[in-house]
């Protein structure tokens, strides 16, 4: 059975709120989730609060619902609410000490493509002449899409990266900024590619694995939606 109560979400810091009107007589509210859209749920907290808070992952499609629970036995589900695939806003600085913001970026009107890496990472070395390549491709952050690359190391060790690799594009060491992105977007290992929408929306995001085949169909076919 359902019953309404209420359940909102809201983002705040890296984490997911969710709050819902008290049930009467309820003595307690289980909290069920799913990751994506074609996952089971699962139940994530037991709580006799009227609120729950997680961390939030934004390249993830996230549902909710919460189940009032009964002494005699009976439960009330409340409606479901999904939240996922928004981007954070960031500010940080270059390692050319230029600032980056990305939602200045996006409501420029630009797609933003974060490659993240470290200097040691076999597969981001094997995949970098790809995304070079698109680079040079999609007008060299002049055009529809903006790159950047975030990595896990210290400045000195990104700058030998951007040397090595003839890096035109800007480059994100740890201590000025990358470090706190890649936890407020809870990146799981390198290489990880990000594409973001300028609506905010994250419409690409891949781990291990840079498709510019899929990369570019989804650039162009919102091209052509526009």
């Amino acid at each position: 059975l359902f019953r309404s109560t209420n359940l909102n979400a809201s983002l705040a810091n890296g984490h997911f709120l969710l709050s819902w009107d008290s049930v009467e007589g309820a003595s307690y509210y289980h909290v069920y989730y799913r990751r994506r859209s074609w996952m089971n749920y699962n139940m994530m907290a037991t709580t006799a609060d009227t609120c729950y808070q997680g961390v939030y992952i934004p390249y993830e499609d996230n549902h909710y619902y919460v189940v009032s629970c009964f002494e005699d036995g009976s439960e009330f589900m409340s409606d479901t609410v999904s939240m996922g695939f928004e981007a954070p806003d960031f500010v940080a600085v270059d390692c050319h000490d230029d600032e980056i913001h990305l939602y200045d970026i996006l409501d420029g009107g630009q797609y933003v493509f974060i490659d993240f890496f470290h200097y040691t990472c076999g597969p981001c070395r094997e995949l970098m002449p790809f995304v070079e390549e698109s680079y040079y491709y999609y007008g060299c952050n002049d055009k529809d899409v903006f790159y950047m690359e975030i990595s896990s190391d210290n400045a000195s060790l990104c700058m030998q990266w951007i040397e090595e690799f003839d890096v035109e594009y800007p480059t994100i060491s740890k201590e000025d900024g990358g470090g706190e992105i890649r936890s407020v977007y809870r990146i799981p290992g390198d290489p990880f590619f990000m594409l973001i929408a300028p609506d905010r929306s994250i419409v690409l995001s891949s781990w291990y694995n840079f498709d510019f085949d899929d990369f570019q169909s989804i650039v162009e076919d919102r091209k052509s939606v526009v």
